[in-house]
């Protein structure tokens, strides 16, 4: 008996969650605001379009990789946006990728999700690799090789010791997109 009350507790708190995790980036793609998944914002979202538009004259030709992609939003915009042969979402919680592929359906979008470390996840040749990482995450992949021949936009963070291509000033709490344009490196 005790254990048919804790499934049923679990499934209620988990709809709880999931329809407030849904209001939450409902209300961040309807508005400016910065809400429960700031990495998504409107400002940032006409910052990847511009430089996707700026950098790739043949969409087809990529995949478009997000690096750390909790739920997916930046994944989900950008393969309701774009014509990338491939979307990838690569994130280590399994449970951030379940929400995440929930999403992808109600979005009615066709992304391949990846529960993996971001150190050993093989990055397809020819992406556009899209991060919102920490500083030494970065540079950690970029000195590993893990950017070679790729076009890298981070939010945020910068690649240590390395000079960006080009950089965009959005505001808020992101202040800017760093792109690296290591496409020329094989």
């Amino acid at each position: 008996m005790f254990s048919t009350i804790l499934a049923i507790f679990t499934l209620f708190i988990s709809v709880l969650i999931l329809i407030w995790t849904c209001v939450q980036i409902y209300i961040n793609y309807s508005s400016d605001k910065i809400g429960f998944v700031p990495s998504s914002s409107p400002k940032l979202s006409q910052a990847m379009y511009k430089i996707v538009h700026e950098y790739i004259k043949k969409q087809e030709k990529y995949t478009f990789v997000e690096l750390g992609s909790g739920i997916s939003n930046n994944t989900i915009t950008a393969a309701k946006r774009f014509r990338f042969k491939r979307f990838i979402a690569v994130e280590l919680d399994p449970f951030l990728v379940v929400f995440s592929k929930f999403f992808a359906f109600l979005n009615k979008v066709n992304i391949e999700f990846y529960v993996a470390d971001l150190y050993k996840f093989q990055i397809p040749k020819d992406s556009i690799i899209y991060c919102y990482l920490g500083n030494t995450i970065v540079t950690k992949l970029y000195k590993q090789g893990s950017f070679k021949g790729q076009l890298v936009i981070s939010t945020t963070f910068k690649i240590n010791d390395v000079k960006e291509t080009q950089s965009h000033y959005i505001g808020g709490i992101y202040r800017k997109i760093f792109v690296y344009d290591f496409r020329g490196e094989k």
